[in-house]
């Protein structure tokens, strides 16, 4: 028997107040430690995993090598000189994809990041799928907008104007074909770095059944078109 506020209680009876007692307060601690610990998952995932719009997928950037190979297959109405142009620019590109695929960059351009001149390799939106060379100059004209200008074959020009949001390049484009007759279509590239745009476009009244292909390669500082423009 013990004597509590001048009462007298049973000593099981203080024991099994204080077993409740300590046993909530240890359920509560229990509580307070799992919800850190939760929180501290969370925060460590946020921090260690980009969000997903910033990451260009390694299927992107593959794609866009194999895309710019497939050139090496069409090559029977070309000099040897284009040849070995268009086999030196493949080359450049592996090079490219080497090192990104080693060390991937978390693309997170700026429309500052993207100016420049690229030369591209493309396939016509038909069942052929033939390919064309060229380069494309871009430029800004707003905090979200460019201009744009493709010189195909070396001689056919293009001009567009579009934005540029979250690694999506947009653009509209057109261009006078045969018979002073204009053509008009559209053209998405995702910027996958500073270097790389991997593109597909459409013409406005083209089938629906395929998709032209655009992939770029930004030209190094050493580079001019001077010296890239044998291959068209």
């Amino acid at each position: 028997m013990t004597n509590l506020l001048n009462e007298t209680v049973p000593i099981k009876v203080v024991l099994g107040i204080v077993i409740v007692l300590l046993s909530v307060a240890l359920f509560i601690f229990y509580l307070f430690l799992k919800s850190n610990k939760g929180k501290n998952k969370v925060d460590t995932i946020t921090k260690k995993i980009p969000r997903k719009t910033d990451v260009p997928s390694h299927t992107d950037v593959h794609g866009w090598m194999e895309n710019s190979k497939k050139a090496l297959l069409q090559i029977d109405h070309l000099s040897q000189n284009e040849i070995n142009a268009l086999k030196d620019e493949i080359a450049k590109r592996q090079l490219m994809y080497s090192t990104y695929t080693t060390n991937p960059i978390i693309s997170n351009n700026t429309i500052k990041n993207l100016l420049g001149t690229y030369h591209i390799i493309g396939f016509n939106q038909n069942e052929d799928k033939s390919r064309y060379s060229g380069f494309l100059h871009l430029k800004q004209t707003g905090n979200h907008r460019v201009h744009a200008e493709w010189v195909i074959g070396g001689e056919q020009t293009q001009v567009g104007t579009g934005f540029y949001n979250n690694n999506i390049l947009v653009i509209n484009f057109s261009y006078e074909g045969d018979a002073y007759k204009i053509y008009k279509g559209v053209v998405v590239y995702k910027v996958l770095n500073q270097s790389i745009l991997n593109g597909f476009w459409s013409e406005k009244h083209a089938s629906d059944s395929w998709l032209g292909i655009e992939e770029g390669r930004k030209l190094a500082d050493t580079e001019t078109i001077t010296n890239l423009a044998t291959l068209n």
